[in-house]
């Protein structure tokens, strides 16, 4: 029985009641905080805040900076040039044996297809590709000149 009439002294609790007990639970809890809790008003809580002689109310969450990017994060990822070059330093390694069919490279990449070809046809990685007698394939250089031998190419 007592929980009842301790429900009801909740409910006929005014607003500034019920922002004090608030304030005084956790006076750390921000002014913006406290009002949305309670469906009041920022100001309303400040006023009981200030009759209560409790500090100010921190701020609410910082804005964040606008921070810009910097031109290698840019890079890093709409250079497929760059992109190309660092999966080859990762995966196509002189110790690597493994070799990837043209789309699967490109995946691995995530380059979009549109952009594949200019790039990946550059000679700047002609020592990691064969394309010729039906394969595109992507490869250490040691791989590329076995594979070459296999088919009779060179």
């Amino acid at each position: 029985m007592g929980e009842s009439t301790n429900t009801l002294a909740k409910l006929k609790m005014t607003i500034k009641e019920k922002i004090k007990r608030a304030l005084l639970a956790d006076p750390m809890k921000t002014n913006g905080q406290i009002a949305h809790n309670l469906n009041s008003r920022v100001a309303v809580v400040q006023k009981v805040r200030d009759s209560l002689d409790l500090p100010n109310a921190p701020k609410g969450r910082p804005k964040g900076s606008k921070k810009g990017k910097t031109l290698e994060e840019f890079r890093v990822k709409h250079d497929v040039g760059l992109i190309i070059q660092r999966k080859i330093d990762s995966v196509l390694s002189e110790d690597s044996e493994e070799y990837f069919e043209d789309r699967d490279f490109r995946e691995m990449c995530e380059v979009p297809i549109h952009s594949w070809r200019r790039f990946a046809d550059s000679k700047k990685f002609a020592a990691y590709r064969l394309k010729r007698g039906g394969h595109n394939l992507w490869a250490s250089p040691q791989v590329i000149l076995q594979i070459k031998k296999v088919l009779g190419i060179e």
